[in-house]
């Protein structure tokens, strides 16, 4: 039987108001609404059907999973929201890519999709673990930087506010990278994204992702090498 966590204060925490909205498709939605600096954004929590996961006998595994996505309400101002975002991980606004939103996507797991500019942003991320798991600490598991090379090519990083700090390697982000992709017509449905992962930590990995589209649903598929990074006997 399920059970709910606890609720856990923290003083870094961000309040949002949330009301429950009526789904087109049936989809459990929700109205999120945050003030500050006189300015009020307002969020579309969007929670998708699970689709079955599979594998399949290649190069690595290959998974599907759910889809979900929190999206921007028109007329509501995110700026307040971009710029402390901006701030705990260390960079400025300038180094955000104007051209795409910050966006929550689930694939199974809600991560926050952030576009930088360019490469050398990311390079310059020194992520304040306390005020970004404020943030996203309630809506999505980690923050996935990236930014664009052309050619099907991305360069991230998975920030974890939770006191890993960064993962190498994120399958579920990199799926719904894919699909935001997609979505925000930067990848073909069919093509695939080709992503390097953990170079900045000195763990680089290679990731691929093709997203397959069903009607109006985005199936993204993720595959990759694994490395050994360590062995033992318990």
């Amino acid at each position: 039987m399920a059970r709910a966590e606890p609720y856990i204060s923290d003083p870094n925490s961000v309040e949002f108001d949330i009301s429950p909205l009526p789904g087109n498709d049936g989809s459990p939605q929700w109205l999120a609404t945050y003030s500050g600096q006189n300015k009020t954004a307002k969020f579309r929590i969007v929670i998708g059907p699970p689709i079955p996961m599979n594998s399949e006998k290649d190069t690595g595994m290959k998974m599907s999973s759910g889809s979900g996505a929190i999206l921007a309400v028109p007329d509501s101002d995110s700026s307040t929201m971009l710029a402390a975002l901006a701030k705990a991980l260390g960079l400025s606004l300038k180094d955000l890519d104007p051209s795409l939103e910050a966006t929550c996507v689930s694939t199974g797991v809600f991560n926050l999709m952030v576009p930088l500019r360019n490469r050398a942003a990311l390079g310059k991320i020194q992520m304040n673990m306390g005020e970004l798991r404020g943030l996203i600490g309630k809506h999505a598991t980690m923050a996935y930087c990236f930014a664009l090379n052309g050619n099907g090519k991305a360069f991230t990083r998975g920030m974890l506010p939770w006191g890993i700090y960064e993962d190498a390697a994120t399958g579920s982000a990199a799926g719904s990278l894919g699909a935001f992709l997609v979505k925000n017509g930067k990848l073909a449905v069919g093509h695939t994204l080709n992503i390097q992962q953990g170079i900045e930590m000195g763990r680089p990995s290679q990731i691929e992702v093709e997203v397959a589209q069903s009607g109006k649903k985005l199936i993204p598929r993720v595959s990759g090498a694994a490395v050994r990074v360590f062995e033992g006997t318990i």
